[in-house]
Protein backbone atom coordinates (compact mmCIF):
# COMPACT_ATOMS: atom_id res chain seq x y z
CA UNK A 1 0.00 0.00 0.00
CA UNK A 2 1.41 3.36 -1.07
CA UNK A 3 2.14 5.84 1.75
CA UNK A 4 0.05 8.98 1.80
CA UNK A 5 2.92 10.98 3.38
CA UNK A 6 4.76 13.59 1.41
CA UNK A 7 8.42 13.95 2.35
CA UNK A 8 9.89 17.44 1.96
CA UNK A 9 13.28 19.10 2.52
CA UNK A 10 14.10 22.28 4.40
CA UNK A 11 14.24 24.08 1.07
CA UNK A 12 10.49 23.53 0.73
CA UNK A 13 9.66 24.94 4.15
CA UNK A 14 8.41 28.57 4.11
CA UNK A 15 11.14 31.10 4.73
CA UNK A 16 9.27 32.56 7.72
CA UNK A 17 9.30 29.18 9.45
CA UNK A 18 13.05 28.72 8.90
CA UNK A 19 13.84 32.27 10.05
CA UNK A 20 11.76 31.77 13.18
CA UNK A 21 13.59 28.55 14.07
CA UNK A 22 17.06 29.46 12.85
CA UNK A 23 18.60 29.05 16.31
CA UNK A 24 17.27 25.50 16.66
CA UNK A 25 20.33 23.24 16.53
CA UNK A 26 18.21 20.26 15.48
CA UNK A 27 17.71 21.86 12.08
CA UNK A 28 21.37 21.19 11.37
CA UNK A 29 21.07 17.47 12.07
CA UNK A 30 20.53 15.53 8.86
CA UNK A 31 19.26 12.12 7.82
CA UNK A 32 18.37 10.59 4.46
CA UNK A 33 15.53 12.55 2.96
CA UNK A 34 13.63 12.52 -0.30
CA UNK A 35 11.44 14.96 -2.17
CA UNK A 36 7.97 13.94 -3.30
CA UNK A 37 6.44 16.05 -6.04
CA UNK A 38 2.66 16.06 -6.48
CA UNK A 39 1.29 15.11 -9.93
CA UNK A 40 -0.66 18.35 -10.00
CA UNK A 41 2.46 20.50 -9.72
CA UNK A 42 3.56 22.50 -12.75
CA UNK A 43 7.12 22.92 -13.94
CA UNK A 44 6.80 26.67 -13.32
CA UNK A 45 6.48 25.90 -9.63
CA UNK A 46 10.01 24.48 -9.64
CA UNK A 47 11.70 27.10 -11.77
CA UNK A 48 12.67 30.56 -10.53
CA UNK A 49 10.92 33.50 -12.08
CA UNK A 50 14.22 35.21 -12.88
CA UNK A 51 17.48 33.68 -14.06
CA UNK A 52 19.52 36.89 -14.08
CA UNK A 53 21.68 35.95 -11.12
CA UNK A 54 22.18 32.30 -12.01
CA UNK A 55 23.01 33.30 -15.58
CA UNK A 56 25.79 35.47 -14.17
CA UNK A 57 27.29 32.37 -12.52
CA UNK A 58 27.19 30.56 -15.87
CA UNK A 59 28.81 33.51 -17.64
CA UNK A 60 31.70 33.59 -15.16
CA UNK A 61 32.25 29.83 -15.41
CA UNK A 62 32.42 29.97 -19.19
CA UNK A 63 34.96 32.79 -18.96
CA UNK A 64 37.10 30.76 -16.54
CA UNK A 65 36.99 27.81 -18.96
CA UNK A 66 38.15 30.12 -21.73
CA UNK A 67 41.01 31.44 -19.56
CA UNK A 68 42.08 27.90 -18.71
CA UNK A 69 42.26 27.02 -22.38
CA UNK A 70 44.16 30.17 -23.35
CA UNK A 71 46.55 30.58 -20.37
CA UNK A 72 49.70 28.50 -20.38
CA UNK A 73 50.92 29.24 -16.84
CA UNK A 74 48.80 27.71 -14.07
CA UNK A 75 49.52 30.45 -11.51
CA UNK A 76 48.44 33.14 -13.95
CA UNK A 77 45.27 31.23 -14.72
CA UNK A 78 44.45 30.84 -11.00
CA UNK A 79 44.99 34.58 -10.37
CA UNK A 80 42.72 35.51 -13.29
CA UNK A 81 40.08 32.97 -12.25
CA UNK A 82 40.09 34.25 -8.66
CA UNK A 83 39.52 37.80 -9.93
CA UNK A 84 36.46 36.58 -11.83
CA UNK A 85 35.16 34.75 -8.77
CA UNK A 86 35.60 37.80 -6.53
CA UNK A 87 33.65 39.96 -9.00
CA UNK A 88 30.93 37.32 -9.06
CA UNK A 89 30.75 37.36 -5.25
CA UNK A 90 30.33 41.14 -5.22
CA UNK A 91 27.58 40.84 -7.83
CA UNK A 92 25.66 38.17 -5.92
CA UNK A 93 25.80 40.04 -2.60
CA UNK A 94 25.36 43.67 -3.59
CA UNK A 95 22.77 43.02 -6.29
CA UNK A 96 20.94 40.43 -4.29
CA UNK A 97 17.25 39.61 -4.71
CA UNK A 98 16.01 37.29 -1.97
CA UNK A 99 12.38 38.24 -1.96
CA UNK A 100 11.16 35.67 -4.49
CA UNK A 101 12.29 32.48 -2.85
CA UNK A 102 11.35 30.50 0.21
CA UNK A 103 14.99 29.60 0.82
CA UNK A 104 16.40 31.63 3.75
CA UNK A 105 19.83 33.20 3.13
CA UNK A 106 20.13 33.68 6.89
CA UNK A 107 19.62 29.97 7.47
CA UNK A 108 22.20 29.04 4.82
CA UNK A 109 24.71 31.48 6.31
CA UNK A 110 24.38 29.95 9.77
CA UNK A 111 24.69 26.45 8.37
CA UNK A 112 27.82 27.27 6.36
CA UNK A 113 29.33 29.29 9.22
CA UNK A 114 29.27 26.20 11.46
CA UNK A 115 31.22 24.21 8.86
CA UNK A 116 33.77 26.95 8.25
CA UNK A 117 34.26 27.46 11.99
CA UNK A 118 34.78 23.72 12.42
CA UNK A 119 37.67 23.78 9.93
CA UNK A 120 39.19 26.93 11.43
CA UNK A 121 38.94 25.65 14.99
CA UNK A 122 40.67 22.39 14.13
CA UNK A 123 43.51 23.80 12.08
CA UNK A 124 45.78 26.81 11.88
CA UNK A 125 43.95 28.05 8.82
CA UNK A 126 41.87 31.21 8.74
CA UNK A 127 39.63 32.72 6.08
CA UNK A 128 39.24 36.45 5.55
CA UNK A 129 35.86 38.13 5.34
CA UNK A 130 32.42 36.66 5.81
CA UNK A 131 32.89 33.38 3.94
CA UNK A 132 29.58 31.94 5.12
CA UNK A 133 27.64 34.91 3.73
CA UNK A 134 29.24 34.55 0.28
CA UNK A 135 28.55 30.81 0.19
CA UNK A 136 24.97 31.42 1.30
CA UNK A 137 24.28 33.80 -1.58
CA UNK A 138 26.01 31.55 -4.08
CA UNK A 139 24.02 28.45 -3.17
CA UNK A 140 20.84 30.46 -2.81
CA UNK A 141 21.19 31.43 -6.47
CA UNK A 142 22.37 27.96 -7.54
CA UNK A 143 19.21 26.56 -5.99
CA UNK A 144 17.24 28.67 -8.53
CA UNK A 145 19.33 27.66 -11.57
CA UNK A 146 17.93 25.67 -14.50
CA UNK A 147 20.92 25.72 -16.84
CA UNK A 148 23.64 23.15 -17.59
CA UNK A 149 26.97 23.26 -19.35
CA UNK A 150 27.60 21.32 -22.51
CA UNK A 151 29.66 18.17 -22.14
CA UNK A 152 32.97 19.61 -23.36
CA UNK A 153 32.72 22.50 -20.85
CA UNK A 154 31.88 20.09 -18.01
CA UNK A 155 34.92 18.01 -18.93
CA UNK A 156 37.10 21.12 -18.88
CA UNK A 157 35.88 22.05 -15.38
CA UNK A 158 36.50 18.48 -14.21
CA UNK A 159 40.05 18.83 -15.52
CA UNK A 160 40.53 22.09 -13.59
CA UNK A 161 39.17 20.55 -10.39
CA UNK A 162 41.50 17.60 -10.73
CA UNK A 163 44.47 19.95 -10.47
CA UNK A 164 43.21 21.17 -7.10
CA UNK A 165 42.58 17.77 -5.49
CA UNK A 166 45.03 17.02 -2.69
CA UNK A 167 46.63 20.48 -2.71
CA UNK A 168 44.75 21.82 0.29
CA UNK A 169 43.30 19.42 2.87
CA UNK A 170 41.19 22.10 4.60
CA UNK A 171 39.48 23.21 1.38
CA UNK A 172 38.95 19.57 0.37
CA UNK A 173 37.26 18.99 3.74
CA UNK A 174 34.96 21.99 3.24
CA UNK A 175 34.03 20.78 -0.25
CA UNK A 176 33.09 17.40 1.23
CA UNK A 177 31.04 19.00 4.01
CA UNK A 178 29.18 21.27 1.61
CA UNK A 179 28.46 18.35 -0.71
CA UNK A 180 26.61 16.66 2.16
CA UNK A 181 24.84 19.81 3.37
CA UNK A 182 23.49 20.94 0.01
CA UNK A 183 22.21 17.49 -0.83
CA UNK A 184 20.46 16.97 2.51
CA UNK A 185 18.91 20.41 2.90
CA UNK A 186 18.40 21.77 -0.59
CA UNK A 187 18.21 18.66 -2.80
CA UNK A 188 21.04 20.32 -4.69
CA UNK A 189 23.84 17.91 -5.47
CA UNK A 190 27.22 19.63 -5.58
CA UNK A 191 28.46 19.46 -9.16
CA UNK A 192 31.76 20.34 -10.80
CA UNK A 193 30.77 24.02 -11.22
CA UNK A 194 30.09 24.34 -7.50
CA UNK A 195 33.30 22.57 -6.58
CA UNK A 196 35.33 24.91 -8.80
CA UNK A 197 33.66 27.97 -7.27
CA UNK A 198 34.44 26.77 -3.73
CA UNK A 199 38.07 25.95 -4.54
CA UNK A 200 38.75 29.30 -6.20
CA UNK A 201 36.84 31.43 -3.68
CA UNK A 202 38.40 29.80 -0.60
CA UNK A 203 41.85 30.08 -2.17
CA UNK A 204 41.25 33.83 -2.51
CA UNK A 205 40.29 34.35 1.15
CA UNK A 206 42.55 31.80 2.84
CA UNK A 207 45.67 33.17 4.47
CA UNK A 208 48.30 31.16 6.30
CA UNK A 209 49.30 32.73 9.61
CA UNK A 210 52.73 32.92 11.16
CA UNK A 211 52.63 31.20 14.54
CA UNK A 212 55.77 33.01 15.60
CA UNK A 213 53.98 36.35 15.56
CA UNK A 214 51.61 37.82 18.10
CA UNK A 215 47.97 36.93 17.42
CA UNK A 216 45.22 39.54 17.41
CA UNK A 217 41.44 39.11 17.57
CA UNK A 218 38.91 41.89 16.89
CA UNK A 219 35.76 41.38 18.97
CA UNK A 220 32.90 43.66 18.04
CA UNK A 221 29.13 43.71 18.48
CA UNK A 222 27.12 43.52 15.30
CA UNK A 223 26.33 41.34 12.32
CA UNK A 224 29.78 41.47 10.73
CA UNK A 225 31.51 44.53 12.22
CA UNK A 226 34.59 42.69 13.48
CA UNK A 227 34.85 40.63 10.29
CA UNK A 228 34.66 43.76 8.16
CA UNK A 229 37.47 45.54 10.04
CA UNK A 230 39.67 42.44 9.97
CA UNK A 231 39.00 41.94 6.27
CA UNK A 232 39.99 45.53 5.46
CA UNK A 233 43.24 45.23 7.43
CA UNK A 234 44.19 41.85 5.98
CA UNK A 235 43.46 43.01 2.44
CA UNK A 236 45.50 46.18 2.93
CA UNK A 237 48.54 44.15 3.94
CA UNK A 238 47.73 41.26 1.59
CA UNK A 239 48.46 39.07 4.59
CA UNK A 240 46.38 37.43 7.30
CA UNK A 241 47.17 39.37 10.48
CA UNK A 242 43.80 39.95 12.15
CA UNK A 243 41.16 37.45 13.24
CA UNK A 244 37.58 38.42 14.10
CA UNK A 245 34.71 37.37 16.33
CA UNK A 246 31.33 38.99 15.66
CA UNK A 247 29.29 39.18 18.87
CA UNK A 248 25.60 39.71 19.66
CA UNK A 249 24.76 42.73 21.81
CA UNK A 250 23.71 40.66 24.83
CA UNK A 251 26.82 38.48 25.06
CA UNK A 252 28.47 38.28 28.49
CA UNK A 253 32.12 38.11 29.51
CA UNK A 254 31.95 34.39 30.25
CA UNK A 255 30.79 33.56 26.72
CA UNK A 256 33.47 35.79 25.21
CA UNK A 257 36.02 33.96 27.37
CA UNK A 258 34.82 30.63 26.00
CA UNK A 259 35.21 31.84 22.42
CA UNK A 260 38.73 33.11 23.13
CA UNK A 261 39.61 29.81 24.86
CA UNK A 262 38.42 27.87 21.82
CA UNK A 263 40.51 30.13 19.59
CA UNK A 264 43.62 29.66 21.73
CA UNK A 265 43.17 25.90 22.02
CA UNK A 266 43.35 25.31 18.28
CA UNK A 267 46.26 27.60 17.46
CA UNK A 268 49.94 27.91 18.20
CA UNK A 269 50.51 31.16 20.08
CA UNK A 270 53.97 31.92 21.39
CA UNK A 271 54.50 35.63 21.85
CA UNK A 272 51.10 36.85 23.04
CA UNK A 273 47.47 37.56 22.18
CA UNK A 274 45.84 40.97 21.69
CA UNK A 275 42.08 41.38 22.09
CA UNK A 276 40.68 44.49 20.42
CA UNK A 277 37.11 45.16 21.57
CA UNK A 278 34.57 47.80 20.56
CA UNK A 279 33.16 48.57 24.03
CA UNK A 280 33.47 47.29 27.57
CA UNK A 281 36.65 46.57 29.44
CA UNK A 282 36.28 42.74 29.49
CA UNK A 283 37.28 43.03 33.11
CA UNK A 284 37.67 39.58 34.63
CA UNK A 285 37.87 37.77 31.30
CA UNK A 286 40.99 35.96 32.47
CA UNK A 287 38.77 33.84 34.76
CA UNK A 288 37.02 32.41 31.72
CA UNK A 289 40.09 31.75 29.55
CA UNK A 290 41.91 28.45 29.77
CA UNK A 291 44.39 28.41 32.64
CA UNK A 292 46.92 26.56 30.48
CA UNK A 293 48.02 29.62 28.51
CA UNK A 294 51.71 30.52 28.78
CA UNK A 295 51.69 33.86 26.94
CA UNK A 296 50.52 37.42 27.81
CA UNK A 297 47.09 38.72 26.79
CA UNK A 298 46.61 42.44 26.08
CA UNK A 299 43.24 44.21 25.72
CA UNK A 300 42.59 47.35 23.65
CA UNK A 301 39.23 49.12 24.00
CA UNK A 302 37.34 51.21 21.43
CA UNK A 303 38.62 49.30 18.42
CA UNK A 304 38.55 51.12 15.11
CA UNK A 305 40.02 50.53 11.67
CA UNK A 306 42.77 53.02 12.54
CA UNK A 307 43.77 51.34 15.80
CA UNK A 308 43.58 47.87 14.20
CA UNK A 309 45.82 49.08 11.37
CA UNK A 310 48.38 50.35 13.89
CA UNK A 311 48.42 47.07 15.83
CA UNK A 312 48.58 44.96 12.66
CA UNK A 313 51.54 46.94 11.35
CA UNK A 314 53.41 46.50 14.65
CA UNK A 315 52.69 42.76 14.60
CA UNK A 316 54.05 42.48 11.06
CA UNK A 317 57.22 44.21 12.20
CA UNK A 318 57.61 41.69 15.03
CA UNK A 319 57.38 44.21 17.85
CA UNK A 320 56.80 42.81 21.34
CA UNK A 321 53.42 43.12 23.02
CA UNK A 322 54.55 45.79 25.51
CA UNK A 323 55.82 48.03 22.69
CA UNK A 324 52.58 47.56 20.74
CA UNK A 325 50.51 48.65 23.74
CA UNK A 326 52.71 51.71 24.29
CA UNK A 327 52.31 52.69 20.64
CA UNK A 328 48.52 52.33 20.86
CA UNK A 329 48.33 54.50 24.00
CA UNK A 330 50.44 57.22 22.39
CA UNK A 331 48.80 57.23 18.96
CA UNK A 332 45.11 56.68 19.72
CA UNK A 333 44.38 59.91 21.59
CA UNK A 334 41.03 61.12 20.21
CA UNK A 335 41.13 64.41 18.32
CA UNK A 336 38.02 66.55 18.61
CA UNK A 337 36.82 69.72 16.96
CA UNK A 338 33.65 71.77 16.72
CA UNK A 339 32.64 73.06 13.31
CA UNK A 340 30.58 76.19 13.68
CA UNK A 341 28.06 77.17 11.01
CA UNK A 342 29.12 79.68 8.42
CA UNK A 343 26.40 82.27 8.83
CA UNK A 344 25.88 85.89 9.76
CA UNK A 345 26.32 86.44 13.49
CA UNK A 346 23.06 86.88 15.35
CA UNK A 347 22.45 90.01 17.40
CA UNK A 348 22.30 89.32 21.12
CA UNK A 349 21.50 91.23 24.29
CA UNK A 350 22.96 89.61 27.42
CA UNK A 351 21.33 89.99 30.83
CA UNK A 352 23.15 89.15 34.06
CA UNK A 353 23.11 89.75 37.78
CA UNK A 354 25.55 88.82 40.55
CA UNK A 355 22.57 87.63 42.58
CA UNK A 356 22.06 84.70 40.22
CA UNK A 357 20.43 83.48 37.02
CA UNK A 358 16.91 84.01 38.41
CA UNK A 359 17.23 87.79 38.48
CA UNK A 360 18.93 87.76 35.06
CA UNK A 361 15.93 85.87 33.65
CA UNK A 362 13.55 88.42 35.19
CA UNK A 363 15.44 91.27 33.50
CA UNK A 364 15.34 89.30 30.24
CA UNK A 365 11.56 89.04 30.48
CA UNK A 366 11.19 92.78 31.08
CA UNK A 367 13.29 93.50 27.98
CA UNK A 368 11.35 91.00 25.87
CA UNK A 369 8.07 92.58 26.97
CA UNK A 370 9.37 95.95 25.77
CA UNK A 371 10.93 94.88 22.46
CA UNK A 372 8.93 95.05 19.20
CA UNK A 373 8.16 91.55 17.91
CA UNK A 374 9.77 92.06 14.49
CA UNK A 375 13.22 93.01 15.84
CA UNK A 376 15.94 90.54 14.87
CA UNK A 377 17.70 90.31 18.21
CA UNK A 378 17.90 87.55 20.81
CA UNK A 379 18.00 88.09 24.58
CA UNK A 380 19.69 85.49 26.78
CA UNK A 381 20.32 85.37 30.54
CA UNK A 382 23.67 84.23 31.95
CA UNK A 383 25.38 83.83 35.28
CA UNK A 384 28.23 86.30 35.78
CA UNK A 385 30.90 83.60 36.27
CA UNK A 386 29.93 81.96 32.98
CA UNK A 387 30.28 85.26 31.11
CA UNK A 388 33.85 85.56 32.37
CA UNK A 389 34.85 82.09 31.11
CA UNK A 390 37.11 82.05 28.03
CA UNK A 391 35.06 79.26 26.42
CA UNK A 392 31.86 81.32 26.59
CA UNK A 393 33.59 84.42 25.25
CA UNK A 394 34.87 82.31 22.33
CA UNK A 395 31.32 81.16 21.56
CA UNK A 396 30.10 84.77 21.59
CA UNK A 397 32.88 85.73 19.17
CA UNK A 398 31.98 82.94 16.74
CA UNK A 399 28.17 83.02 16.81
CA UNK A 400 26.92 86.35 18.13
CA UNK A 401 27.19 90.08 17.83
CA UNK A 402 26.69 91.11 21.47
CA UNK A 403 25.08 94.53 21.18
CA UNK A 404 24.73 95.21 24.92
CA UNK A 405 24.92 93.76 28.43
CA UNK A 406 22.08 94.72 30.78
CA UNK A 407 22.13 93.88 34.49
CA UNK A 408 23.36 94.76 37.93
CA UNK A 409 27.06 94.05 37.35
CA UNK A 410 29.44 94.56 34.43
CA UNK A 411 31.01 91.19 33.45
CA UNK A 412 33.55 92.94 31.23
CA UNK A 413 32.64 91.35 27.89
CA UNK A 414 34.99 92.69 25.19
CA UNK A 415 33.41 95.26 22.82
CA UNK A 416 30.00 94.92 24.51
CA UNK A 417 28.67 98.10 26.22
CA UNK A 418 27.33 97.58 29.74
CA UNK A 419 24.06 99.29 30.68
CA UNK A 420 23.10 99.05 34.34
CA UNK A 421 19.57 98.18 35.39
CA UNK A 422 19.31 101.30 37.54
CA UNK A 423 20.35 103.54 34.64
CA UNK A 424 17.48 102.13 32.58
CA UNK A 425 15.11 102.82 35.48
CA UNK A 426 16.39 106.40 35.86
CA UNK A 427 16.79 107.02 32.12
CA UNK A 428 20.34 108.32 32.65
CA UNK A 429 21.97 106.19 29.91
CA UNK A 430 19.38 106.31 27.14
CA UNK A 431 21.88 107.71 24.63
CA UNK A 432 24.21 104.79 25.32
CA UNK A 433 21.29 102.39 24.86
CA UNK A 434 20.27 104.10 21.61
CA UNK A 435 23.75 103.71 20.16
CA UNK A 436 23.99 100.03 21.15
CA UNK A 437 20.64 99.06 19.64
CA UNK A 438 20.98 100.95 16.35
CA UNK A 439 22.54 97.84 14.74
CA UNK A 440 19.33 95.83 15.15
CA UNK A 441 16.50 98.40 15.33
CA UNK A 442 15.16 101.06 13.04
CA UNK A 443 14.53 104.54 14.40
CA UNK A 444 10.82 103.78 14.74
CA UNK A 445 11.47 100.46 16.50
CA UNK A 446 13.95 102.09 18.87
CA UNK A 447 11.46 104.80 19.79
CA UNK A 448 8.75 102.20 20.41
CA UNK A 449 11.19 100.15 22.54
CA UNK A 450 12.13 103.14 24.76
CA UNK A 451 8.49 104.14 25.28
CA UNK A 452 7.68 100.63 26.44
CA UNK A 453 10.76 100.62 28.70
CA UNK A 454 9.37 103.57 30.65
CA UNK A 455 6.36 101.43 31.52
CA UNK A 456 8.15 98.07 31.98
CA UNK A 457 11.11 99.42 33.98
CA UNK A 458 9.39 101.48 36.62
CA UNK A 459 11.23 100.88 39.89
CA UNK A 460 8.29 99.24 41.59
CA UNK A 461 7.63 96.91 38.65
CA UNK A 462 11.29 95.89 38.39
CA UNK A 463 11.39 94.97 42.07
CA UNK A 464 8.14 93.04 41.77
CA UNK A 465 9.61 91.16 38.79
CA UNK A 466 12.88 90.16 40.40
CA UNK A 467 11.66 89.34 43.94
CA UNK A 468 8.72 87.77 45.75
CA UNK A 469 8.56 90.72 48.19
CA UNK A 470 6.02 93.53 48.30
CA UNK A 471 7.81 96.25 46.33
CA UNK A 472 6.22 99.23 48.10
CA UNK A 473 6.97 97.90 51.58
CA UNK A 474 10.52 96.79 50.83
CA UNK A 475 11.37 100.18 49.27
CA UNK A 476 10.14 101.92 52.45
CA UNK A 477 12.40 99.70 54.57
CA UNK A 478 15.37 100.33 52.31
CA UNK A 479 14.69 104.07 52.54
CA UNK A 480 15.01 103.77 56.33
CA UNK A 481 18.46 102.18 55.94
CA UNK A 482 19.56 104.82 53.39
CA UNK A 483 18.43 107.69 55.62
CA UNK A 484 20.34 106.16 58.55
CA UNK A 485 23.48 105.99 56.41
CA UNK A 486 23.07 109.61 55.26
CA UNK A 487 22.95 110.67 58.91
CA UNK A 488 26.03 108.67 59.93
CA UNK A 489 28.16 109.66 56.94
CA UNK A 490 26.94 113.20 56.49
CA UNK A 491 26.67 112.45 52.77
CA UNK A 492 23.49 112.29 50.68
CA UNK A 493 23.45 109.34 48.26
CA UNK A 494 22.56 110.18 44.64
CA UNK A 495 19.44 108.94 42.87
CA UNK A 496 21.33 106.40 40.70
CA UNK A 497 22.99 104.91 43.80
CA UNK A 498 19.65 104.76 45.61
CA UNK A 499 18.06 102.92 42.68
CA UNK A 500 20.96 100.47 42.66
CA UNK A 501 20.42 99.87 46.37
CA UNK A 502 16.66 99.37 45.90
CA UNK A 503 17.29 96.63 43.33
CA UNK A 504 20.26 95.05 45.07
CA UNK A 505 18.92 95.03 48.62
CA UNK A 506 15.53 93.72 47.44
CA UNK A 507 17.32 90.71 45.94
CA UNK A 508 19.53 90.46 49.03
CA UNK A 509 16.51 90.17 51.35
CA UNK A 510 14.97 87.44 49.19
CA UNK A 511 18.27 85.51 49.10
CA UNK A 512 18.55 85.60 52.89
CA UNK A 513 14.92 84.50 53.33
CA UNK A 514 15.67 81.58 50.99
CA UNK A 515 18.93 80.95 52.90
CA UNK A 516 20.99 81.45 49.71
CA UNK A 517 23.40 84.31 50.58
CA UNK A 518 26.37 85.35 48.46
CA UNK A 519 29.41 84.09 50.37
CA UNK A 520 32.26 85.15 48.11
CA UNK A 521 33.75 88.61 48.67
CA UNK A 522 37.33 89.70 49.28
CA UNK A 523 37.09 91.63 52.56
CA UNK A 524 40.88 92.09 52.65
CA UNK A 525 40.53 94.90 50.11
CA UNK A 526 39.00 97.02 52.91
CA UNK A 527 42.44 97.79 54.23
CA UNK A 528 42.58 101.52 54.90
CA UNK A 529 40.88 103.31 57.79
CA UNK A 530 38.44 105.23 55.58
CA UNK A 531 37.10 102.03 53.96
CA UNK A 532 36.71 100.34 57.32
CA UNK A 533 34.77 103.31 58.72
CA UNK A 534 32.48 103.35 55.67
CA UNK A 535 31.92 99.60 56.06
CA UNK A 536 31.03 100.12 59.75
CA UNK A 537 28.43 102.81 58.87
CA UNK A 538 26.89 100.50 56.26
CA UNK A 539 26.53 97.65 58.76
CA UNK A 540 24.98 99.93 61.33
CA UNK A 541 22.60 101.53 58.82
CA UNK A 542 21.36 98.33 57.18
CA UNK A 543 21.00 96.43 60.45
CA UNK A 544 17.43 97.70 60.34
CA UNK A 545 16.82 95.25 57.48
CA UNK A 546 18.04 92.41 59.70
CA UNK A 547 15.58 93.34 62.43
CA UNK A 548 12.56 93.83 60.16
CA UNK A 549 13.02 90.55 58.20
CA UNK A 550 14.63 88.50 61.02
CA UNK A 551 17.72 87.71 58.93
CA UNK A 552 21.44 88.09 59.43
CA UNK A 553 23.33 89.86 56.67
CA UNK A 554 26.79 88.23 56.26
CA UNK A 555 29.92 90.32 55.79
CA UNK A 556 30.16 89.20 52.15
CA UNK A 557 26.73 90.69 51.37
CA UNK A 558 27.68 93.91 53.15
CA UNK A 559 30.74 93.97 50.89
CA UNK A 560 28.59 94.33 47.75
CA UNK A 561 26.55 97.12 49.38
CA UNK A 562 29.92 98.78 50.17
CA UNK A 563 30.87 98.61 46.44
CA UNK A 564 27.61 100.32 45.39
CA UNK A 565 27.89 103.11 47.97
CA UNK A 566 31.62 103.65 47.46
CA UNK A 567 30.99 104.21 43.73
CA UNK A 568 28.81 107.18 44.73
CA UNK A 569 31.73 108.96 46.42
Amino acid sequence: MQSSNIEILLADVPKTVIDHNIQDASLLSFSDQFISVLPTMKIDDLISESQAYTDEIKRVMLKIIQQFQQTAKRNAFIDNAIDEINQLCDYLIFKKDTEKSDMSVGFLKKMFADRIANVENNSDTQFMGNVALVLAYYFYNRNRANWHLVQRDEQCIQQINATFHGEDAEIDQIVGDLRLITAKTMNLHLDDVDELFIHLYLRSVKKETNSQNIRCIILSHGYSTASSIASVINNLFNEHVMDAIDMPLDIDVAEIGEKVSSYVKNRQINRGLILMVDMGSLEGIQKFISSEIDFPIAIVNNVSTQSALLVADDIRHHKDIEQIMRNVRQAMVPKTQIIYPKEIKRNLIVTCCFTGIGTANSVKKLLLDSMPAEVDCQIQAYEVDRLKAEEQIAIFNKLYNVVAVVGTIDPGLPDAPYISLESIISGSEMEKLDKALQVCMTTEQLQQFKEQLIHSFSLERVINSITILDAHLVMDNIDRAINKFNQLSGHQLGNITKMSLYVHVSCLIERLIRNEPITSYDLEQLSDTEDQRLFKWIKESFSVIEKIYSVEIPASEYGYIFDIIQADA
